[in-house]
């Protein structure tokens, strides 16, 4: 895998997450794995990954773009968490104490 490659894995954690995916470390940690011992790239691999698959369609554009062109990434970690919390607060309204 190249360079590209594993900057590419952090967005793609990142994201994976967003749209609610169980255990997107993991995830992201196998498909890179499995990019490594290929010559494919981790957005290919990803892609071809059937448990992902609705993942990636809820990407948008500018989300695939950056998968496309990690160069590009300059990080969505604080927004993205941001919106994972909110997501998540939302959805525990009234089961959790305020």
């Amino acid at each position: 895998m190249s360079i590209r490659g594993a900057i590419a894995a952090e967005p793609l954690y990142v994201l994976l997450a967003k749209y609610g995916h169980a255990d997107a470390h993991e995830a992201v940690r196998r498909l890179t794995i499995e990019a490594e011992r290929g010559s494919r790239s981790l957005l290919e691999v990803a892609t071809l990954d059937s448990d992902l698959r609705e993942y990636l369609k809820k990407f948008s554009p500018d989300e695939r773009r950056i998968l496309e062109r990690p160069e590009e990434y300059r990080g969505l970690a604080s927004e993205v968490a941001r919106e994972v919390a909110s997501s998540w607060r939302e959805r525990l309204k009234g089961v959790l104490p305020e």
